[in-house]
């Protein structure tokens, strides 16, 4: 529960979190704190395993994901017809991949960040020292140069709340 009262804002959004929240509850306490004609603005992107200069990342990723599984999560698109129970409508949506450059250090300083990392960080008492040297000992083969590209796919959702 949102501490505002209803109709308080014309803007909310969420981004890169929305896949760790009760969906429902959110888009009710969003509906609710907005104003009539305001706008609920979602975007999320993600990392996608791949790496423009290596194709064989993607093996790599997948013994990743086995070593340091993703915790539970809402990785579903919202039903449509949740929205429009709650009054939105669509304004737009779309789709989209970026990337970014990152020498071997920081992919290994990036890649210790992500949630499944963090929760094996947690769960074993000496994680915290075989991660990072696992990271940047199976990773540093497949740099050919100093730094290289990764890929993130991401989406956002504009809608608008019926007034």
């Amino acid at each position: 529960q949102l501490p505002f009262r209803d109709g308080t804002f014309d803007i909310v959004t969420v981004g890169l979190g929305l896949h760790w929240f009760d969906r429902h509850n959110f888009l009710s306490e969003a509906s609710r704190v907005l104003r009539r004609g305001a706008w609920l603005l979602i975007y999320d992107s993600g990392f996608c395993g791949r790496m423009r200069e290596n194709p064989a990342f993607g093996d790599w990723v997948r013994e990743y994901r086995r070593r340091f599984p993703a915790p539970p999560r809402n990785d579903e698109p919202t039903a449509p017809e949740v929205l429009v129970q709650l009054g939105f409508t669509t304004v737009a949506s779309d789709r989209f991949v970026h990337s970014e450059v990152y020498d071997l250090g920081q992919l290994v300083r990036y890649l210790e960040t992500q949630s499944n990392v963090r929760v094996a960080l947690q769960i074993e008492q000496d994680a915290s020292e075989r991660a990072p040297s696992w990271l940047r000992r199976t990773l540093q083969p497949l740099f050919f140069g100093e730094t290289a590209t990764f890929e993130y796919e991401g989406w956002l959702q504009l809608f608008q709340k019926a007034g």
